[in-house]
């Protein structure tokens, strides 16, 4: 149900006692900004501030009233074609890829726009409780369904708004301030805690292993990956096979924050991409040496042995002196992603070598203490996997909330 059809079925909904629909032309202007009298043009007596719709986000959150930026005297506006809006005003966009945003201000402050916005101004009605309501309103099923979507004035204009008596909306935003703060306290320290959890895989391979420089503990030393891993790890073309299926793994199947392989493609022998040329096998590690800062690495599993995965990948097979989960645990450590990341070449894409991958140091211990690292690590991380899922499903949870409460509210329901 879009919000046309939403807005024709509230009209028969009942309301509580002395509440009515009002139609939002009727206690709003719906405009696409206002002009610049004929005698201030050309003067600097009345600067505003103008902002860009693209700029829209950098004016405040949705669920505050905002002041806009960068002051520009009236002049200059009036040559760019923009249009000002009164303080109270709740501006959004009217067209394009920035109306499917769905986002809506209100100004703190007279200010102007460029033409790409539209403004519903309060004059009936109290400038927060339009603004409550506007967040309620999804733009996007507004508009039309051309090329370039749009919004037009009348559609704005003819819906309808839900107005209790003057005592009762300040009673209800009173009571919506206090909920959607306390909304936005809990997701502020949500948000906290899901960078705490994000924090803690590379707090723990820092106790685990030396730094370059660090004194290593007995029976460990340093060798390079070359030296630790087989360097010829295989290619093989699979448009050799033009009708064989095989499970491609790109970048866009690694989940970075996860750290394993998500959504691997399956495709026929002639559907593979030129950079389709790596095999892996089980237990490899495959690093990406495109923009290594974001350490989009992964430990193959069984499934996945034998298929094969981008040259944008650096193949890491441990030889039997080193385990892959040792390995694994190596290429997500701090040292190891700032070394590559300070080898980046390349400012639209930034990539290392493969050579520079394994000319990487790591510090190799005994396969003993490897055993022992890979199992106490194994539970840390498993356990900071948990905590960082669970702080995600929290936030999502917490996120749904301002819209369940702004219903309640504009249903009568607080």
């Amino acid at each position: 149900m879009n919000d046309l059809t939403r807005d024709r079925v509230a009209r028969h909904r009942p309301l509580p006692d002395g509440w009515r629909w009002v139609r939002l032309g009727d206690v709003c202007d719906v405009v696409n900004g206002y002009g610049f009298p004929e005698r201030l043009q050309g003067q600097s007596t009345l600067p505003y501030p103008f902002v860009k719709v693209s700029d829209m986000n950098a004016i405040g959150s949705e669920s505050v009233v905002c002041s806009a930026r960068n002051t520009v005297d009236d002049a200059i506006l009036a040559e760019l074609g923009a249009r000002t809006y009164p303080a109270g005003t709740v501006v959004f966009p009217k067209v394009g890829g920035a109306l499917l945003t769905n986002k809506k201000r209100v100004l703190g402050v007279r200010a102007a726009f460029d033409n790409n916005v539209m403004g519903v101004v309060p004059i009936d009605v109290e400038s927060s409780w339009l603004f409550r309501w506007m967040q309620t309103v999804d733009l996007r099923t507004l508009a039309n369904t051309q090329a370039l979507p749009s919004v037009r004035q009348s559609v704005i204009a003819d819906l309808r708004l839900p107005l209790p008596p003057p005592e009762e909306r300040i009673r209800i935003l009173a009571i919506l301030d206090e909920q959607l703060a306390a909304v936005e306290k809990a997701r502020k320290a949500c948000e906290e805690q899901l960078e705490a959890a994000k924090a803690l895989p590379a707090a723990y391979l820092r106790t685990v292993f030396p730094r370059p420089g660090q004194e290593l503990p007995h029976g460990w030393r340093w060798v390079t990956l070359r030296q630790a891993c087989e360097t010829k790890t295989g290619l093989r073309d699979p448009r050799s096979s033009a009708d064989e299926a095989f499970v491609y793994v790109d970048i866009s199947s690694i989940d970075t924050a996860g750290k394993r392989i998500v959504s691997p493609k399956t495709l026929l022998g002639r559907e593979a991409p030129s950079r389709a040329r790596k095999e892996i096998r089980a237990g490899d590690v495959i690093v990406s040496t495109t923009r290594p800062n974001l350490n989009a690495v992964a430990l193959v599993p069984q499934e996945l042995d034998g298929q094969i995965c981008s040259t944008g990948f650096c193949v890491l097979r441990a030889t039997e002196a080193l385990t892959s989960e040792v390995l694994f645990a190596y290429v997500q450590s701090a040292q190891f992603v700032d070394a590559l990341s300070s080898l980046v070449t390349g400012a639209l894409y930034p990539a290392v070598t493969d050579g520079q991958v394994f000319s990487q140091p790591i510090p190799l211990p005994p396969l003993a203490e490897q055993t022992r690292i890979a199992a106490l690590l194994r539970e840390r991380m498993a356990a900071a996997e948990k905590a960082r899922r669970a702080c995600e499903e929290r936030l999502e949870a917490i996120r749904t909330l301002p819209a369940v409460v702004l219903r309640k509210a504009f249903n009568g329901e607080l």
